[in-house]
């Protein structure tokens, strides 16, 4: 999990309040050493909101922003 949020100051700085919560899975599978596959999934949250056609931040990060779902492959070559 990872939280990210720009709780201001107005006296301060003039920067909107933004809050952002991110979760992440991955999974690895060691075939030898050198050799392994990496599966992994990622979900992001925002404090966005649609009202009438305007784009506006609300308390809680409750929209889904991003997501994604990401395999890899590592292989070492040996000479």
């Amino acid at each position: 999990m990872d939280y990210n949020g720009v709780l201001r100051n107005p006296a301060l700085i003039n920067l909107e309040r933004q809050k952002r919560v991110t979760g992440d899975v991955l999974m690895t599978y060691l075939i030898h050493p050198g050799t392994a596959f990496y599966l992994g999934y990622t979900d992001t949250h925002e404090n966005l909101s649609i009202f009438n056609g305007n784009v506006t931040r609300t308390g809680f990060p409750s929209t889904t922003t991003g997501r994604q779902v990401f395999a890899k492959l590592s292989y070492q070559f040996r000479f």
